[in-house]
Parts: C-alpha cells; structure tokens; sequence
C-alpha cells in the first residue's frame, strides 16, 4: 500500500509541474525551435526575472507584511530530491546522498506565503517571477532541468498538490509545506 501510495503522491506531484510548466513556459521565453524556456530571456527578459535568496523570513508578500509583526506561526518545511539521488544524477548527490535536504520547523509572520516559508530556511533558492507568480528554479544549486529535461521543484501543503503559487498562497500555523525535486511530469 505504502509504494501505492508513494507512486500516487509522485504522479500527483509530476501533474502539478507539469501544469506550472506550462503556465511558466506561456509566459516566458523560448529558445528557438526547441520549445525549451531560454535562460537569458527568462532572467533578463521583460516578463521574468530571477533573483537567487537565502533565508529571509516575511519577505516578498504583501499579505505577510500586513500582518501584525507580533503574530508569528510555525510551519514545518520538508525539502527532498530523492528521487534524484536514486536515480544516480551527481548534481542530486553532490548536495544530499539520502535525498532529504531539509526538515525543519520554521517561524515566520501571519500571513506568510509558502514561498516566505522556504526562503525562511537557511537554504539558497532561485526564483523565477512571472505573471503566473513565483516559480522556485532551484534550492541548494539543484536547478530545474539538472536531472533531465522535465525535472524540477514541486510543492505540497499538508500532503495536499496545491493549484496555487508559491508566493500566493498563505499558510497556517502547523502547515507541512514539502518540495520535491521531480524527475519527469508524468
């Protein structure tokens, strides 16, 4: 049941990124013919831009700035690429050999994103701004399309895949936000 249900959480998770995928690509540049988001275009083209963060909690959301500095929750934020490490690619390997990369708890303001939640961490993380929002291009230099053409960050909100963006959606205290680094949307 449990490799059922992992199998289940991986197609849902792929589903996810797929999507975000597509929305990110209908709003970036491509590189010529190969239906590929260019990296110049989407850093410095004027629909996107990318900035790289290391933990700065109640960053970048109007919402959480709003928030009374006093009221703070604790949300517990999971970052994993195993399915990277065990699929043997080094760029996975060179930064975790079991595939957790973190799992703690974090504080951050009332009103916090799960994007100011990541970034609360003490981990680097890429970011790519589009008009669909936020999109997370890599934590700790494993980038989107290191493992293969379709691999990169997905997230979960208490085990839930979220149609929302990261810098979107709000959390709750006792939230358990998990990213994980696919291998393939499907």
């Amino acid at each position: 049941m449990k490799a059922v249900n992992q199998r289940l959480f991986a197609a849902t998770l792929a589903l996810v990124g797929l999507l975000f995928g597509l929305a990110l690509a209908g709003c970036q540049g491509t590189s010529a013919g190969s239906g590929e988001q260019d990296p110049a275009s989407a850093s410095s083209g004027s629909t996107g831009s990318e900035s790289t963060s290391t933990g700065s909690a109640g960053t970048g959301s109007e919402d959480a700035s709003s928030a009374s500095a006093s009221e703070q929750i604790t949300v517990t934020v999971v970052v994993e690429c195993t399915a990277a490490v065990e699929g043997d690619f080094a760029a996975a390997k060179a930064i975790t050999a079991s595939g957790e990369i973190y799992n703690a708890p974090v504080t951050v303001d009332a009103g916090a994103t799960v994007m100011d939640a990541l970034q609360a961490t003490d981990l680097v993380v890429g970011v790519q701004e589009s008009s669909y929002g936020a999109y997370v291009d890599s934590i700790q230099s494993l980038k989107s399309g290191d493992c293969g053409a379709e691999s990169g960050w997905v997230f979960t909100v208490n085990g839930e895949v979220v149609m929302e963006a990261a810098g979107d959606l709000i959390l709750a205290d006792g939230d358990v936000v998990q990213w994980s680094y696919v291998l393939s949307w499907e």
